[in-house]
């Protein structure tokens, strides 16, 4: 049978021991304690990518768990903020294209397409096309990517100060702070709880929130990163 190791997270062999309490992984050759060794296959089904998912995981042999996710692009808001985005940059190609050709030659060059607004809708447009989540769980740390063509944002967290990693309400916690970008409707600052969008996050032992994080990504795939999630950081904290 093949047992999955508490260190390196990987799979190795139940007759590998190096003592009658002890196993050393064939994987990473690190010597652990028996019990510490999850069976397999309950602990690789944790990490199997619900069917439909864009999410991917990749493992190291030092323990060391990255997973990723595109954004979707599924929810109303996001599809018209595309849209409208694309809408200035295709126009202002079309007006220069008309009007080298002598078809618009009466009719002056608006003035926003000389200013540099077309070109916030360009990379915006970019954002909304490669933008993606990457979670970073190792030995000591949970680091949250959100990758963008510009600007991409990092934040890290200890692994001691965590709590756990659960379903929160969504509170902004600046005025910029909002889900509006994601399609997602949200009540003023003195809504209840039960009014507002539950999504995961990383609490601290305060029952603080450190972050949100896969806003957009389905249910189902935030239930599975929930469970993978909380799995490994049992088992690293």
């Amino acid at each position: 049978m093949k047992l999955v190791c508490p260190k390196c997270i990987g799979l190795t062999d139940q007759n590998v021991y190096s003592g009658t309490s002890m196993l050393r992984c064939t994987n990473c050759n690190k010597v652990s304690a028996t019990n510490t060794f999850e069976a397999y296959p309950f602990a690789e089904l944790l990490f199997q990518v619900p069917g439909g998912s864009s999410a991917k995981v990749k493992r190291d042999n030092s323990g060391t768990i990255k997973i990723s996710i595109k954004q979707k692009g599924s929810r109303p808001g996001r599809n018209f903020l595309l849209a409208m985005a694309m809408l200035l940059p295709i126009g202002f190609i079309l007006f220069l294209i008309l009007k080298f050709n002598g078809i618009l030659t009466d009719i002056p060059v608006p003035l926003i397409l000389y200013s540099p607004l077309w070109l916030y809708f360009m990379v915006l447009v970019i954002n909304l096309l490669v933008e993606k989540q990457v979670i970073t769980i190792g030995k000591t740390f949970i680091t949250i990517s959100k990758q963008r063509f510009f600007p991409s944002e990092t934040n890290k967290y200890v692994i001691s100060s965590v709590k756990e990693i659960r379903y929160k309400p969504y509170f902004p916690r600046t005025a910029g702070d909002k889900l509006s970008h994601f399609g997602i409707s949200v009540p003023g600052k003195n809504g209840s709880e039960d009014d507002r969008p539950f999504l995961p996050a990383i609490v601290d032992s305060d029952e603080r929130i450190y972050t949100y994080f896969f806003e957009e990504a389905s249910d189902i795939e935030q239930v599975w990163m929930i469970g993978l999630l909380n799995w490994v950081y049992r088992r690293t904290a």
